[in-house]
């Protein structure tokens, strides 16, 4: 939904009144049946690389975990998609969640990554 910045003019009805103190999410979420969280998630995916954005599409990545992706500058996550492509494996959340604390660190590099990537996953522990 589009919201223009800035003050409104002195004559002009402000847009507020049209919303009842409702957020553009949680108008959207209602239209569609979705919380305004997930608003919010579909809203934060816009910022992957479009090759994991594919991958999220056709269901190879959940979503949660490419929510946290999303966050990693666009170069990790070209060298992200590289080591999912080379190993054909994808991150689980929890892998997500220290890929992006590694990130935030400074700290991830692709051996780093390779490493996150190549552990054992809670449901595919026998």
């Amino acid at each position: 939904m589009k919201r223009q910045a800035g003050r409104p003019r002195k004559n002009s009805v402000p847009v507020a009144q049209e919303f009842r103190g409702k957020t553009s999410r949680e108008i959207l979420g209602e239209q569609v049946g979705e919380s305004q969280d997930q608003i919010r998630r579909y809203i934060r995916l816009t910022e992957l690389i479009p090759e994991i954005l594919e991958m999220v599409d056709d269901k190879k990545i959940s979503m949660r975990p490419a929510v946290e992706l999303s966050y990693l500058p666009k170069e990790e996550q070209e060298i992200l998609y590289d080591t999912m492509e080379s190993g054909t494996c994808t991150p689980s959340h929890a892998q997500a969640i220290k890929i992006r604390k590694f990130s935030a660190e400074g700290r991830l590099n692709e051996d780093v990554l390779l490493s996150i990537m190549l552990e054992e996953k809670p449901n595919q522990v026998e």
